[in-house]
């Protein structure tokens, strides 16, 4: 949709993601194989199920701190995780003139 530069982020299928990316002759994309998160660390998390962001399972993830990622536009998708995610600072959310966001889950208690 115009965008100059992509930054992808994913942590388990970026293989696939960069398959997909030639096939379709995406050549403006980076993809980085791990997730964003509100710390640096690794995680593992369970594949199966709805919120797999949230399942604690064998599969290791990397991932890096959300404010990082944070350029123009962002669109999150994290299987569960996305209302950590929104603890990020006025300021940092800020940074993105647009944010696209799927959550999973149930709605936060506070």
């Amino acid at each position: 949709m115009g965008a100059r530069l992509i930054h992808a982020y994913e942590p388990v299928y970026y293989g696939l993601l960069e398959r997909n990316l030639r096939l379709n002759n995406v050549i403006n994309a980076t993809v980085h194989p791990y997730g964003v998160w509100i710390e640096e660390d690794v995680y593992g998390v369970d594949l199966t199920g709805f919120t797999t962001g949230l399942t604690i399972g064998g599969v290791k993830i990397r991932t890096k701190p959300i404010g990082d990622a944070i350029v123009d536009v962002v669109k999150i998708d994290c299987e569960g995780c996305e209302w950590a995610l929104l603890t990020l600072t006025c300021q940092e959310i800020r940074r993105a003139g647009e944010y696209a966001i799927e959550i999973h889950g149930p709605e936060p208690r506070w």
